[in-house]
């Protein structure tokens, strides 16, 4: 298993909003956030990326789970600590705001 499917592995049960590069290098058993990026980025990735592919997958298992999701719990399962935070990166994920898709859901190409 490579350093990104490690890291992948662990995002998927951790607590968004307070994971972060040094403590995901130490969970993964890598002695400092420095060598988890080098190590992410001979691999073509970033912290960061697969930080952003988490939340993205986790608002749209909410979303299809239910499309009338409120936004506060939107913000907190996807590691925010703010819905401003939230509808902000949703509107760049998604390319449409977090409001229109409460009312008609995601589409399938939006998925």
């Amino acid at each position: 298993m490579n350093t990104a499917d490690k890291v992948k592995a662990m995002l998927a049960t951790a607590d968004l909003s307070t994971v972060r590069a040094p403590l995901m290098a130490e969970a993964i058993g890598l002695p400092c956030r420095r060598i988890l990026e080098s190590r992410l980025l001979s691999e073509g990735t970033c912290y960061a990326e697969l930080l952003r592919e988490e939340r993205m997958s986790r608002c749209r298992a909410l979303l299809k789970s239910n499309p009338h999701t409120d936004g506060h719990r939107l913000a907190v399962r996807c590691g925010y600590s703010t819905c401003f935070q939230a509808y902000v990166a949703f509107r760049r994920w998604f390319g449409v705001n977090w409001k229109d898709v409460k009312h008609v859901g995601l589409k399938d190409d939006q998925c």
